[in-house]
């Protein structure tokens, strides 16, 4: 064997570089809350990504009602509850399409750009997949990029024959391949959150404390006078 060979010998037994993972985790997160944090924090601890980028919706398709806080004060909030999580990110990528829907695939073809050397997995609530077909562009959307289904309380997974009649048998395979049943379920939601504020109740046990205390000073999700 000569040196040139042993050199290309060697060099094929070095693996190739780890590609990090982005837990793309899209949602109107108005406001965010503990539970937003633990399942992404449940993610890294179950080895499922590297590293979670949130991303708050800036006016979503399929929620043009019920959305109390804007899309900058959503934004700020986000900020405040990632701050001393390394591992974690904010983009304001939807925030910033002032007056356009906030379409998946759009966000996620532009993330692909941004991040050409990551691997992109968006997060989908299994009540979420249960509508998927309503998506814009879904096969598009599926056949495209990866996803990690996480399970939502009292939801379901849907049967492969029922997703298949909506989505076509490969885009059922792969999102069902793509359930994460390891992860809990983390049962606060915003809705409950908001629904406290109304009642004029502490928050401080669903969200993180400098985002109770942003919802407080400024009076967020209080019932009208």
């Amino acid at each position: 064997m000569t040196d040139q060979d042993k050199n290309i010998s060697f060099l094929s037994d070095i693996p190739a570089p780890k590609m990090t993972r982005i837990a793309v985790f899209g949602g109107t997160f108005d406001p965010v809350h503990n539970g937003h944090l633990s399942l992404a924090s449940a993610l890294l601890e179950a080895d499922r990504a590297d590293e979670v980028l949130f991303i708050p919706a800036g006016r979503p398709p399929h929620k043009t009602q019920g959305t109390h806080a804007t899309p900058e004060q959503r934004l700020e909030m986000l900020n405040l509850a990632i701050e001393h999580h390394d591992a974690f990110a904010v983009s304001d990528i939807e925030v910033m399409r002032q007056g356009e829907p906030s379409y998946t695939i759009d966000t996620l073809i532009v993330l692909a750009e941004i991040y050409p050397d990551c691997q992109l997995q968006f997060l989908l609530g299994m009540d979420s997949l249960l509508e998927l077909h309503k998506w814009h562009r879904v096969g598009d959307l599926v056949r495209r990029f990866d996803f990690v289904v996480f399970p939502r309380p009292g939801v379901r997974p849907p049967t492969q024959s029922d997703l298949a009649g909506k989505l076509g048998v490969r885009s059922a395979v792969k999102l069902l391949d793509s359930v994460a049943t390891e992860l809990p379920v983390f049962p606060v939601s915003s809705t409950e959150v908001r629904a406290r504020c109304v009642k004029g109740l502490l928050i401080d046990e669903q969200c993180p404390v400098p985002v109770a205390q942003y919802i407080e000073e400024r009076g967020l999700y209080k019932a009208p006078a």
